[in-house]
Order: C-alpha cells, then structure tokens, then sequence
C-alpha cells in the first residue's frame, strides 16, 4: 500500500509504502498483527528488504515521466544493526537503478537498540543520498536527547498530539515545540493523522511542512498510485 504525505505550502507530494497482509478471506491485517510474530522469528531483516526491493522493483517499473517521484519506507531497527545492511542496500540501488535521493527511510527512534551504531548506520545511508526521517517523535522520554546523537531530516510527529491538537493546550504546545526543533536541526517536519480540514489548516498556521492522513489521501495499494 502507499500513502500520500502532501506539502503544506507547495503541490509537491511523495508517497509511504505500508505493508499488509491479506489472509485467506481477503481482510488485510495491519502491522501490529504480524510485526511482533517476525520479530519473534527474527525474520524482520528479511521482511524489511523484501519491502525495499518490492518497492524499488516498482519504482523501476514506472515512466520516465515520474522518474522524480519520491517514497519513504518504514525500516525496523534490527534491520539497521544487520551486519550487511549497508552493503545489501547499496547492491539494491544498483540493480535497480534507482536514485538514492527519491528514497527516504522511516526509523522509530524509540526502538533503537543501539544509538551510536543507529547513528552511524543513518550516516552512511545520508552519504549514498537517502534520506532520514524519525518517525512517531514525541512518544518516548528519550526523544530530544536522541536527537543529539541522531542526524536526520524529517521529523514525523506522532498523531497522538495531532489527534488533540484543536482541543488541548499541551498538545498545541508540544506539536509548536517539536516544530521548533526540528527547525534548529534545520529538519522538515512531517504531521501523521490528519484526520480534517481544521487539523490541517491548524498544523499550516503552526509551520508544519508535510501533512499525511485520512483527510489528505488514503493508503492505496501501490499499484493505484496516481503520480
């Protein structure tokens, strides 16, 4: 599947690939569903580069009319530590033929296992021309002091504040706070669960750059994607 994340100021887009599975009556199970259970198999790594390739092999399959369309992918932590990684990634960039600037990769950084060897990880993925976002900023005690070691691009902020933020000063004040960092770090800033028009011109007014929910664009399957 992928979702559209929208400028906030401009008609640029690009487009987050999410992972489902359809079981044997056709409902699609949702990441928390079947994440724990590969974790438990210690497939992630795999799962994770499955997802990369699937990704690149479609990017490959689109015309030279969208060859500047850009998609971010979710990467779990324990694939970032995966010896081989980098080397892996690297030889997928090649045989597809694809731009490393047209890919951004999601971290959680609450997940991180080890966060001098995330950074150093993150490091080497900015200098092939990926970028790097932090996703789900905001839901961990750790938050801004990893953003000391951890060098990024996008900070996505979690859509437990963008749920409240009409109707709660606090929320109002973290999402303008995380907003205000980001800008120090010189990062983009990305709001999940737009979810209305109100949410959407508040986050505007705040300074957010990108927008990504229900009310902006739905998760399509990837195939759908109008580019």
């Amino acid at each position: 599947m992928a979702q559209p994340v929208i400028s906030s100021r401009t008609d640029l887009y690009y487009h987050e690939v999410l992972i489902r599975i359809r079981n044997k009556d056709g409902k699609l199970l949702f990441p928390d569903a079947f994440l724990p259970i590969a974790e438990q198999a210690g497939i992630l790594a795999q799962l994770d580069m499955t997802v990369i390739e699937q990704t690149f092999r479609f990017i490959q399959s689109l015309d030279e009319s969208k060859s500047e369309s850009k998609f971010s992918i979710n990467l779990a932590p324990r694939t970032l530590h995966h010896i081989y990684f980098i080397d892996h990634l690297t030889v997928l960039f090649k045989k597809y033929e694809i731009s490393p600037g047209r890919i951004i990769f999601e971290i959680v950084e609450t997940d991180i296992i080890d966060t001098k060897v995330a950074a150093l990880k993150l490091e080497k993925m900015r200098s092939l021309g990926c970028k790097i976002a932090i996703d789900d900023f905001g839901t961990g005690c750790s938050s801004y002091s990893r953003l000391e070691e951890i060098e990024a691009d996008i900070l996505k902020i979690d859509g437990s504040f963008i749920r409240k933020i009409l109707h709660d000063d606090l929320n109002h004040f973290l999402v303008r706070s995380f907003c205000t960092v980001a800008k120090i770090k010189k990062m983009q800033v990305v709001a999940e669960f737009v979810e209305n028009e109100e949410i959407k011109q508040e986050l505007i007014r705040i300074g957010v750059d990108w927008l990504q929910g229900y009310h902006t664009g739905k998760p399509v399957p990837i195939e759908e994607v109008i580019l």
